[in-house]
């Protein structure tokens, strides 16, 4: 929505359960997709999927449900990890465009 109220865009492709996002310092949205145990970055403008980090399991970059991200000012995205009971963190690239 604008400041103002008005609608402007929506994302649903790919997405499960978004529980919460994050946006970056280029305006870059990140949505938690709970069920989908996975984060996908979506370009500012809401045209195309980005990258997409996580999956199912309990190693490094696998999530047993991921309700919540952030990304902090030193570029990385912070993860939290229900089924696993941890949080994780990755590191940021702005090479994707």
């Amino acid at each position: 929505f604008s400041s103002s109220g008005a609608f402007i865009s929506k994302v649903s492709t790919g997405l499960f359960s978004p529980n919460n996002l994050a946006v970056d310092s280029q305006n870059n949205i990140y949505v938690a997709d709970t069920s989908n145990n996975n984060i996908k970055a979506y370009k500012n403008d809401l045209t195309a999927v980005l990258f997409q980090v996580g999956t199912g399991g309990t190693g490094p970059g696998q999530f047993g449900a991921v309700p919540a991200v952030a990304i902090d000012s030193s570029g990385y995205i912070w993860a939290t990890d229900l089924g696993g009971k941890r949080v994780e963190q990755f590191k940021l690239s702005y090479n994707y465009y």
